[in-house]
């Protein structure tokens, strides 16, 4: 029950009067007005009462490199990212060759033409499967190099990675990218 000055302030604040000829449409409001505001006390009070445990230690933090994840997984992640090849192959000028690793997807451009597959990183090997490429043709100079690329890609097994480089190493191929 709210208590009477209440109950006087709230139904002058909304304008409730007792009108004589109109008691039910009055008795009606009132007992809304006291339902409304026995189920906000009653909200706030479980609210209030409902405060963290001042017991509790504090929480370690999460590790970095989270323990379910198999190693696998976090070279993956940290080959992660777009590469843009630096040595290794003959570049065409104008024509960059990128690589771009998300998971155990890969995509990029191979001087002219865009290029995906899907990559396998396995404590310092690497493979890289199921390459596609679209089939534009360019000058003499991308052709080649876009060639070389491709036969190289298939070609690794081995890989060295750190926060700013990746080297992909294979039988007669080295080929470094840089971030």
């Amino acid at each position: 029950m709210v208590p009477g000055f209440v109950a006087r302030k709230m139904r002058r604040a909304v304008g409730l009067r007792r009108h004589p000829g109109n008691h039910i449409a009055y008795q009606w409001r009132l007992n809304t007005m006291r339902i409304f505001l026995g189920a906000l006390l009653t909200a706030l009070v479980a609210v209030s009462c409902s405060g963290s445990d001042s017991t509790n230690t504090p929480s370690t933090p999460a590790p970095l490199v989270p323990s379910d994840i198999s190693p696998r997984e976090r070279v993956g992640s940290h080959a992660d990212g777009d590469w843009r090849l630096v040595d290794g192959v003959p570049a065409a000028s104008g024509f960059p060759i990128t690589l771009s690793i998300a998971g155990s997807d890969v995509s990029g451009r191979a001087a002219c033409n865009a290029y995906g597959g899907t990559v396998d990183f396995d404590s310092g090997t690497v493979s890289f499967d199921d390459l596609f490429q679209t089939a534009m043709g360019c000058e003499p100079a991308a052709m080649e190099a876009e060639a070389a690329f491709m036969m190289a890609l298939a070609s690794v097994d081995a890989y060295t990675v750190s926060d700013t480089s990746l080297k992909l190493s294979g039988l007669d191929v080295d080929m470094v990218f840089e971030r």
